[in-house]
């Protein structure tokens, strides 16, 4: 979706949370960054759950959920994407919900 919107220049306001135990399990980072490049209006959000002392991790810490409960005040107008193993999943549709954002609005894809 990403690349489709840098490609087409969709005008739309996009916050990208990647979630993962440590930096080593950040995947396809320098492809995001070139993304957050050409798409102005991304902001990309990188927690790591379980940091290890080598990372000399300076970002967020933490879950996907715990990001999401900072960032969304009033999630009525929201439209989320999601895609992660299926306890992640279910537990951001969860704290999505009770953020205001509808079932509706929310598309995701399990993985194990």
């Amino acid at each position: 979706m990403l690349h489709q919107i840098a490609e087409e220049k969709i005008s739309r306001n996009i916050t990208l949370v990647f979630g993962a135990r440590s930096k080593k399990d950040i995947f396809y980072a320098e492809e995001l960054e070139t993304l957050r490049q050409r798409i102005p209006q991304m902001v990309a959000i990188f927690t790591l759950s379980r940091p290890q002392e080598e990372d000399r991790w300076e970002g967020e810490r933490g879950r996907v959920t715990d990001i999401l409960e900072k960032i969304i005040v009033d999630g009525g107008s929201k439209e989320v994407y999601l895609c992660g193993n299926p306890a992640m999943v279910e537990s951001c549709v969860e704290l999505l919900v009770k953020k205001g954002v509808s079932e509706e609005r929310i598309f995701y894809d399990k993985f194990g």
